[in-house]
Formats: C-alpha cells, structure tokens, sequence
C-alpha cells in the first residue's frame, strides 16, 4: 500500500487541467495524499517527512473544494461574481479595471514563470545526481541551498540482521526480547502503530552491514544501555526501568523464572550477538499449514557484535564496561593455570605419591 500510494498514486496531484473530472481527480490525489500521510505521521516515526509531504498536496484542494467545507456552495460564489460584474459594466472605469485585472494576472503568469524556470534550471544537477549510480544523499547543489537532495533512507539492504541481547547468571545465558524486533522466532510480528518504540528503532540501525562503525559512531548509546541492564535487580517484585523498555514477556521470565536466578540480584555479564533473520516461509504457509507453535523467522548466527560484558566498579559510585570471562573449574585446571597455593599443595601431593611409589619398588 505504501508503494503504491506513494509513487503510483502521488503522479494525480501533478494533472493540469480544469474540467469537472480533472480537477476531481486531482482533488482525488491531493487528498489521498494528506490522509496517507497523516496515518503515518501517528506513528511518530520521521513524523516531520509527511508533514512536509502534506504541503504540496494541500494546493490541489482549490478554492470551490474548500467553500464546500465552509458552508458556502459554488452556485452563491459564481452569482455573486455576475452580480459583480454587472456593476463593473455600468462603470465608466470599465475599461481601467478590466487593465488593472489583467495586469496582475499576467505579473502573476509572469512570477510563476520566472520561479519554475529557476527552479527547473537548478533541479538539473539534482536529477542528474538523482539517476547517477555514485548518488549522493542529504546534499544541497546551489550556494542558496534552494534545491536539494534529501532521503531518509538512501540505500535500503536486501538482508535483516539482528543484534540479539543476551544476559547471564555466570552459567547459562538467556536472549530477551525487545517490543517488536524480531528476536524470538516463534513469536508472531507485532503491530505496534500509532505507538512507535523508540528502542526497536533505534537498534534496527546496528543491523545495517557494516555493523561496527554504525556501533562505535551513532549507535553508542548500546553501550549505556548495557550498563543499566547489568545494573539492574527486581527491587520489592518492581521491573526496572531500563527493562520496562523490553519485552514484558521476555522481563517476566528473566525475572521470575527459577531457570533465571536473577530476581534480587543483577545479571552477571551481557553480550550482543548479530544474527541472520529470514522468513520462514510465506506468510499462507505460516498462518494455516503448521502448528501453533510455528516458526516465524529462519536465523543464523553471523558475528559477535559486543563480547561478553560486565561492570568493574573502581570506586567513587561509577561503573565501567569491561570484558567478562566464565570462572573456570579448579579441578580441570592445568597447573600452569591453578592459582599458585594450589599449585604448591598439587606438588607435594605428587611428591608424597612419588616417594610412596618409590618405596613399594625398592
């Protein structure tokens, strides 16, 4: 619907002519325009861009089509407009009023010439940009700054990528869940307008290849991020904060589940991996050949975004992010990475067992 409304559709508000069904019709595309618009502009999601799509489409709703929402119809403007010519023909300045009128019209003719050729004059390095395989976005072609290019979305990718969240008590880790980003793969996809969620939205970028300088440039707020989640713990049965954001399904678990001893305490370490997501099928398949507990997405581990994490608290009430590793098990420890006690006491045991074997053989 959108590509349809948006680029098949949007051609009706550029049709000249004025005809009763001409005009209709582009009334027809104006309309449809701003009502497009303004459902997506509920969504709170770049709300600004549909906003200024709306004022080009406003000038198709012409003066007889506005009088109809105000209460006056057309046949009272046009026998008001003979009345007034009538007077004008009883007027000795018949003839300098009928001058004044067409002097303006023609300044006006004349503006409006003057402005669309100065425009379509410098729309020409922008069309050329526009139909070039270097092209560039967000930039202005005249020191005026009067024709431009911009684009919310230049290049769109042909793959989803994912960065999944996961958290850990120091044995096992568990992926939580954001509102809608897909995550969970038998979850089915959420519709979420007019509501927007902001913290889907604003991850969704990471997943765009290459992931590490989208990261490390705009995206750093992940990092803060993790840190309150590994700051956080159920205080008196209350979600925190930082995870109401997620989602609540996922929340519930981590924090209630006996699998998930997180409840009280905060979690050990968080990591960020980058996963592969495809549909699992088409969405018919989906829906009335397979079960309830039905796979919605295919996935398929890329990379590790952000290794494990966890904080380090120096003093002085901060907190820094540093690398995690699991606690190993002394007992499958080699010696060379025992603790230096326990490599004392490993000696002596072998030295007394060394001895006793000595003695049996002599």
């Amino acid at each position: 619907l959108d590509l349809f409304v948006q680029l098949y559709l949007s051609g009706l508000v550029l049709i000249p002519g004025s005809n009763f069904f001409l005009r209709n019709l582009r009334r027809f595309g104006g309309s449809l325009q701003i009502l497009f618009m303004l459902n997506i502009a509920l969504s709170g999601n770049f709300a600004f861009l549909n906003h200024l799509t709306i004022i080009p489409a406003i000038a198709t709703l012409d003066d007889d089509f506005l009088l109809f929402f105000a209460g006056r119809h057309r046949t009272s403007r046009l026998q008001y407009n003979e009345d007034q010519g009538q007077i004008k023909k009883n007027d000795d300045r018949k003839f300098r009023f009928i001058l004044r009128r067409k002097s303006r019209y023609l300044l006006g003719y004349l503006l409006e010439i003057i402005l669309c050729s100065t425009i379509a004059y410098l729309s020409i390095p922008v069309i050329t940009n526009l139909w070039s395989s270097t092209q560039v976005m967000n930039a202005a072609f005249d020191p005026w700054r009067l024709v431009n290019t911009y684009g919310a979305f230049g290049d769109v990718g042909t793959k989803r990528f994912e960065p999944i969240i996961s958290l850990t008590d120091g044995n096992t880790w568990y992926e939580i869940d954001f509102p809608c980003k897909p995550g969970n793969t038998t979850r089915i996809p959420c519709f979420c307008a007019p509501y927007h969620y902001r913290l889907d939205w604003n991850i969704w970028f990471i997943g765009f290849p290459p992931h590490y300088p989208m990261l490390e440039q705009r995206e750093r707020w992940l990092f803060t991020f993790i840190q309150q989640l590994l700051t956080a713990s159920g205080d008196n049965n209350k979600i925190p904060k930082s995870l109401q954001l997620l989602d609540t399904h996922s929340v519930k678990y981590l924090f209630k589940q006996h699998q998930a001893p997180f409840f009280h305490q905060s979690p050990v370490a968080a990591k960020v991996d980058m996963y592969h997501y495809q549909m699992a099928n088409d969405l018919f398949t989906i829906l009335f050949r397979t079960g309830k507990r039905n796979s919605w997405w295919n996935r398929t581990f890329t990379q590790e975004l952000v290794p494990p994490l966890t904080l380090l608290s120096p003093g002085g009430g901060t907190h820094q992010l540093v690398r995690w590793s699991p606690p190993l098990n002394p007992n499958k420890l080699s010696s060379s990475q025992q603790p230096p006690t326990q490599r004392r006491l490993q000696r002596l045991q072998e030295a007394k067992e060394d001895a006793s074997i000595r003695r049996v053989s002599v």
